[in-house]
């Protein structure tokens, strides 16, 4: 379904139909955009999908409530699929260069790992970076704990180049 979103504000109210991810971060979206506290905001939340990692913006409420209180009545609000591309984030772009080391029985003694690519953690949470890094970059590649890197090898090298560039990455949509 295209993305859209149903605003109605009142002066003691204001009232927004979305399908969303976020009820909380659309609710306060809407409250900060109205001036209204959030207790004052009732968000509908449609269990639609198709939207591929957009609904976990909340753009399109802040659009819609912006252009609600300019008008008497409710405002639907809904871009086209053009608009949508043109403004959503997309999957981290990351390359993945392995180097590797054989010995004579063709075992593999030795692996260099270097990932290049961008963080949605730095576009969307920068306080969960730990040290600069991006712990999604490396899940199944740690050297211990739930993400472990599963594979014995002797000498292992995985590093890391975070590359962030204009296009903003997200959830998802790919």
């Amino acid at each position: 379904e295209p993305l859209n979103c149903t605003v109605h504000v009142r002066s003691d109210a204001c009232e927004v139909w979305v399908g969303t991810q976020v009820l909380s971060r659309a609710q306060a979206a809407a409250a900060r955009v109205t001036g209204l506290p959030p207790e004052k905001v009732t968000v509908h939340n449609h269990l639609l999908g198709g939207a591929f990692g957009r609904r976990l913006e909340i753009v399109e409420v802040e659009t819609a409530v912006r252009i609600a209180k300019e008008v008497d009545g409710p405002v639907k609000v809904v871009w086209t699929r053009e608009e949508d591309m043109l403004h959503g984030r997309y999957h981290p772009i990351t390359q993945c260069k392995l180097t590797g080391a054989f010995d004579a029985a063709n075992n593999l003694v030795g692996l260099h790992m270097r990932i290049s690519g961008q963080s949605i953690l730095a576009s969307v949470r920068p306080e969960a970076l730990q040290n600069g890094r991006d712990p999604a970059t490396f899940q199944g590649l740690n050297p211990a704990g739930e993400f472990q890197f599963g594979y014995g090898i002797a000498n292992l090298l995985i590093d890391h180049a975070m590359r962030n560039t204009h296009v903003p990455p997200g959830f998802w949509r790919g």
